[in-house]
């Protein structure tokens, strides 16, 4: 979303929050629209996509960091450039609940939640 001051582009968020080189702005719910103050918070290129959806593939499961395997759920979560083996999962929302805790455990406050099966996980 632009805005223009003093007959100049910016980002709103950018306006908003302004940030120095290197610094990003994140949005916590996901939602580049929403640009009121308590949507966004300072954070670096690997805390901002820690808080990004899936990237959809042929192996892709709709869900991040679950993929398809021998009729299986693999949950493999990626921090520092390495991948980390969260095992294998008969069902969906079991391999999505180990994903959301994996990435909770990695990420902090930046971890994508990924809310499709449980309403119990949105309590904690």
């Amino acid at each position: 979303m632009l805005t223009k001051i003093n007959g100049r582009n910016i980002k709103l968020h950018r306006y908003i929050m302004p940030a120095s080189e290197g610094i990003q702005i994140d949005h916590v719910n996901r939602k580049k629209y929403d640009c009121w103050r308590g949507n966004l918070r300072y954070a670096v290129n690997k805390e901002n996509a820690a808080n990004s959806a899936a990237f959809k593939n042929n192996r892709s499961s709709g869900h991040k960091n679950v993929y398809i395997q021998d009729g299986k759920y693999r949950v493999i979560v990626r921090k520092d450039g390495k991948a980390i083996h969260f095992g294998y999962y008969k069902n969906l929302p079991d391999a999505v609940m180990v994903a959301n805790t994996a990435r909770k455990k990695l990420f902090g406050e930046f971890a994508f939640f990924d809310d499709s099966f449980s309403e119990k996980e949105k309590e904690s």
